[in-house]
This record gives C-alpha cells, sequence and structure tokens, in this order.
C-alpha cells in the first residue's frame, strides 16, 4: 500500500499519490463489503460456524508465513535469534495473539539495539 502510494507520488504528486491509493484500497474495500454483507445474509446456515473454524488455521498459516519473511531480513545475529525463539515459544505455547506478538518481538528489537 505505501509502495503504491509513494510511486503514485513521483509520477502525479500529491493527486497521483490519491488515486494511486484509491486504486489499491476501492477494490479490496469493495470486495470486503459483499462478503461481509453475504456472511450477514448467511448467520443462519450451519455451514457458516464450520467454513469460520476452517478459517482459523488458515488465518494461523498466513502470520507464520508473515513471520519467516519478516524474519529472512530481521534475524542477524544472536540477540535478534533469541527474541525469535522466544516469540515463537509464546505463540506455540500461549494463545496470546500472534500478531500482538510480533510487534512486541519488533519493540523488544528496536528498544534494545537501537
Amino acid at each position: 500500500m505505501t509502495m503504491g502510494t509513494l510511486i503514485g507520488y513521483a509520477v502525479g504528486g500529491l493527486a497521483g499519490a490519491a488515486v494511486a491509493s484509491a486504486a489499491l484500497l476501492v477494490p479490496a474495500g469493495a470486495i470486503v463489503y459483499a462478503l461481509a454483507r453475504l456472511w450477514h445474509r448467511l448467520r443462519d446456515n450451519p455451514l457458516r460456524d464450520r467454513f469460520a473454524r476452517a478459517l482459523g488455521p488458515v488465518v494461523l498459516g498466513l502470520i507464520w508465513a508473515g513471520a519467516a519473511a519478516i524474519a529472512q531480513g530481521a534475524v542477524e545475529g544472536p540477540q535478534t535469534i533469541a527474541i525469535a525463539v522466544i516469540a515463537a515459544m509464546l505463540m506455540l505455547a500461549t494463545r496470546w495473539n500472534q500478531a500482538l506478538l510480533m510487534l512486541a518481538a519488533g519493540v523488544a528489537g528496536t528498544v534494545l539495539f537501537k
């Protein structure tokens, strides 16, 4: 999102940034709006609950994939490896929000090493 806005700004100034941001946000927003309406309409369907439960592992996998991508550029020495291992162990051992654990690990690295 940020890259698209920056490219729009580089090409067309403030108006280019606005158009690029809208081009990135509007389609995704329309899809989410349509799916939310469908989701609400299917509230009494028993398959909806099964589908919602099935999304849990998918979301978890996406969070882990994001963590792996971030770790490739962020884990450089023994200290950062220790933070990554502690965060991963907490993710596996607790039911804490994984996105918040990743954020906490990033804050810890920033505070300790900058």
